[in-house]
């Protein structure tokens, strides 16, 4: 049976579902749509999508699962707008970075007959390191050898998490389980986190007299800790995201600040040996971190399996987050 899915928003994860779903046509036909009528017409050039709208009720017409693409500050109205629209059963995958406030917003506007799961990618370690941005670094191998972040709530059925999971299939990749909450931990330290490190980085030096000067002298280190400013998660309301999850981001910009001022002071005490160290640990870490991440290959996890008996990934990763309102 051939399965339609609609995709909501063409930049790089929305292009690149289209791409590798273009090569599964027995499998699925896919509709595609974005706000930005330019990025549509650039789009259809590729012949990716089996049509394309810039009309919403034609886009999600007939199809068995809608996947919101789009920036995180146009989540809630998508799905306030696509609510009339939907049909019983169908499933809705959001791609966003936060997920206990799409799950609110999911709840308040989407029919109890519909089914609403997180799938947020975790990539391809192959496009970890490429220079383009947005709609210029969708590629048809994005998600594969990657995870799909989800997560359960009550109302969560069997049925939509296995079409969720034939879909992370479908674009090679697997289904990650984990709760809400604990994936806004994660999420605000890996996704979120680095954005607002980007930002203070440059406001801090574009603030500087010599600027205009220092501007021309950037090379690799430079890009590397800006280059978040060129993905933000939002298209318009920056910062969005991180108030919505706003108790995680203040844990983690507190972590960030105690390291900062452990090598402040070690600066300004002139305590070698504790650079020395400090550098060391990170480098150790980074090291790991990488070798692992482009492996696929994880040395604390080899002794455990990641897979429930529903064959699904599962979490248990400890990660704090924001503490429940009683």
């Amino acid at each position: 049976m051939t399965r339609r899915i609609a995709v909501i928003g063409l930049g790089k994860l929305g292009l690149s579902i289209g791409m590798s779903l273009s090569k599964k046509k027995d499998q699925f036909t896919t509709a595609g749509l974005d706000r930005n009528g330019d990025m549509t017409r650039e789009v259809g050039k590729l012949k990716v999508f089996s049509f394309l709208t810039n009309r919403l009720p034609e886009a999600i017409e007939g199809a068995d699962a809608v996947i919101l693409a789009v920036p995180f500050d146009e989540v809630e109205i998508t799905l306030k707008s696509i609510a009339p629209l939907v049909t019983p059963n169908m499933l809705i995958l959001d791609m966003s970075v936060v997920k206990e406030a799409t799950y609110a917003w999911a709840g308040k506007y989407l029919p109890e007959s519909v089914q609403f799961l997180s799938f947020t990618p975790i990539l391809n370690p192959r496009h970890l390191m490429v220079e383009e941005t947005g709609s210029k670094a969708a590629a048809e191998d994005l998600f594969e050898n990657g995870l799909f972040l989800t997560c359960g709530v009550e109302t969560t059925t069997v049925e939509s998490t296995r079409f969720a999971a034939e879909l992370a299939a479908a674009l090679g990749g697997d289904l990650y389980y984990g709760e809400p909450g604990e994936l806004d931990g994660i999420l605000a330290a890996n996704e979120l986190l680095p954005e607002l490190i980007a930002a203070a980085y440059l406001n801090s030096l574009s603030r500087e007299g010599g600027w205009h000067y220092s501007a021309k002298l950037t090379n690799n280190g430079f890009f590397a800790l800006t280059r978040p400013l060129s993905e933000m998660n939002e298209r318009e309301i920056f910062g969005a995201a991180s108030l919505e999850n706003r108790e995680n981001m203040l844990r983690v910009l507190d972590n960030l600040l105690q390291e900062l001022h452990f090598f402040r002071d070690a600066l300004n005490e002139k305590r070698e040996r504790d650079l020395l160290e400090r550098f060391r640990e990170a480098l150790s870490a980074h090291e790991s971190w990488l070798q692992s991440r482009l492996s696929g290959q994880w040395e604390q996890m080899t002794n455990s399996n990641l897979r429930g008996d529903d064959g699904f990934f599962t979490s248990t990763l400890g990660i704090p987050t924001k503490k429940k309102k009683k």
